[in-house]
């Protein structure tokens, strides 16, 4: 019995190890600095006639950082999020893409980023196009302060009446 759950735990473990293995996504090598290291290695080569993103990060504290990353098929906000390591670097953050039409008008695609479940919403995890700005600014607001956002208005209504 033992014997044949350890057989699958090895399987199981050289399946997943596979999966992670194959899924690496070559098109972030320059974003380790969002990680927490002290300096990026150098931006990877883009190909020149590759399709191409741009990430600006606004760090609460800190300066602004700016990266092109090349586009890949079927590439989601998320993916862009996590593979930046920006889920992990900051706890909340508003998020929103810049678009440029083929009218030569921009519009302002807002995401709804849920931190309690560390995603961005479904029906907001847009799939980038060329030359799309991905802007990420942290936010300084602790869960309590989402609590009182949404049940503050009733309360300080009330105070105001007395």
């Amino acid at each position: 019995m033992n014997r044949i759950c350890y057989r699958t735990a090895v399987m199981l473990g050289v399946c997943m190890a596979c999966i992670v293995a194959s899924s690496g996504c070559a098109a972030l090598p320059s974003l380790p600095v969002f990680m927490g290291e002290k300096e990026a290695p150098p931006p990877a080569e883009i190909p020149a006639g590759q399709p191409t993103i741009k990430l600006q990060v606004t760090p609460h504290r800190g300066d602004m950082q700016r990266h092109r990353i090349p586009l890949s098929s079927g590439m989601l906000v998320e993916e862009v999020l996590v593979k930046a390591g920006l889920t992990r670097r900051f706890s909340n953050m508003e998020v929103s893409i810049l678009r440029s039409l083929p009218d030569g008008k921009r519009i302002n695609m807002e995401i709804q980023y849920d931190r309690a479940k560390d995603r961005v919403e479904p029906s907001y995890n847009y799939a980038l196009l060329p030359d799309d700005l991905i802007m990420v600014d942290e936010l300084q607001q602790s869960p309590l302060d989402d609590l009182l956002d949404k049940i503050g208005d009733p309360l300080v209504d009330r105070y105001r009446r007395m």
